[in-house]
């Protein structure tokens, strides 16, 4: 049986700092950091804030606790590895196309 490796603790506390941070200050996320300040005022950042911080902390959770619950199940390293990465890569994509969708100046 495979113990949970640190690669998978890595990338969930990485993604829960960002979480953080992103809660923290919507207006760096790179979709709104090119906004002039007028633009940004037309962008509702409580609901950036709450899609993208509450988005990449739940992120961090499937990732932990997905790959916990299947290295005791006996997945290998490598898999949970890369199904962490298809993991992250559609979350984050999905993600930033959600808060591009509050951007009422279009």
């Amino acid at each position: 049986m495979n113990r949970w490796g640190g690669v998978q603790a890595v990338i969930s506390v990485l993604l829960l700092a960002c979480a953080v941070y992103v809660y923290l200050r919507p207006q760096h996320i790179s979709t709104l950091n090119g906004y002039s300040e007028e633009q940004l005022r037309n962008v509702d950042l409580r609901k950036v804030r709450r899609t993208a911080g509450g988005g990449l902390a739940l992120l961090a959770v499937v990732i932990g606790g997905g790959s916990w619950l299947l290295s005791r199940a006996g997945v290998a390293d490598a898999t949970l590895t890369v199904l962490g990465i298809i993991v992250i890569f559609a979350g984050v994509i999905t993600l930033m196309a959600r808060v591009e969708t509050f951007n009422r100046n279009r």
